[in-house]
């Protein structure tokens, strides 16, 4: 496998975004099928993502196997808790050690302040369930539509299984 890297995604590279929307939908039309057109979920996407990373709301960081671009995550910090948005690893770098180097490079690049980590899972998602409950994450709720569990973990929890 090529080394893995990553980066943050800066506000000026507008271009990168529909890669990333290609990577979210072929994960999404696998794991939760909604029927909806294609164009127009890319629009609302772009949209909800040029406007949080120009208000500086929302962080992305970009993760790629040598030159090609693997995945990425998008993540907001309010105080000690990091909302985890997504993340989305193309099909062909999932089971890898992407999502390994991924959670490494992340538990050194947290403030010290951030001490837990938040994130929504589709209740159909057995993988995504699989691995917050490998990270000791508690559910602690679901979304308005019922569709999601919603997960917590402690950073230091989560960095102690890592780094075994």
């Amino acid at each position: 496998m090529n080394k893995i890297t990553f980066r943050y995604l800066q506000p000026s590279e507008e271009e990168i975004l529909p890669q990333l929307f290609r990577i979210l939908h072929s994960n999404m039309t696998r794991i939760a099928p909604a029927g909806c057109n294609y164009e127009e979920d890319e629009k609302l996407w772009l949209n909800y993502i040029l406007t949080a990373l120009r208000g500086r709301s929302l962080n992305i960081l970009l993760m790629y196997a040598g030159e090609e671009l693997a995945g990425y995550c998008q993540y907001s910090i309010d105080g000690d808790i990091v909302q985890v948005d997504e993340v989305e690893i193309r099909p062909e770098y999932q089971r890898t050690m992407v999502f390994y180097r991924f959670c490494l490079f992340m538990m050194d690049e947290l403030p010290r302040k951030v001490r837990f980590f938040t994130s929504y899972v589709r209740k159909d998602n057995q993988n995504s369930i699989s691995i917050h409950e490998s990270l000791e994450m508690e559910r602690i709720g679901e979304n308005r539509s019922g569709t999601s569990w919603q997960y917590r973990g402690e950073i230091e929890k989560a960095a102690a299984r890592f780094r075994r």
